[in-house]
């Protein structure tokens, strides 16, 4: 898969390099973009509503808390790796 959507300077906060490389609590490791982040992308949060929807079927399954756990651990898993080969 290819990194689409990463620019510079984006609007999307998730998708700016500038804004999500940088490190807010450590002013050595922080970058000011000269742009807002007011956008929004409806791809990524699309996934987002669907993994809230998926955990909370998994919170209300009648699975034992043990593979309630390890599954959304690999769904946590999962979401972050999506984020590092798509957004």
């Amino acid at each position: 898969m290819v990194k689409v959507h990463i620019t510079a300077a984006s609007h999307v906060p998730d998708h700016c390099s500038m804004h999500a490389l940088s490190d807010h609590k450590e002013d050595c490791l922080r970058v000011a973009c000269d742009h807002a982040h007011d956008k929004c992308c409806p791809s990524c949060d699309q996934l987002k509503v669907i993994m809230k929807e998926i955990k909370s079927s998994l919170r209300s399954s009648d699975l034992r808390d043990e593979d309630c756990d390890d599954l959304m651990y690999t769904l946590q898993q999962a979401y972050q790796n999506h984020g590092r080969l798509i957004c």
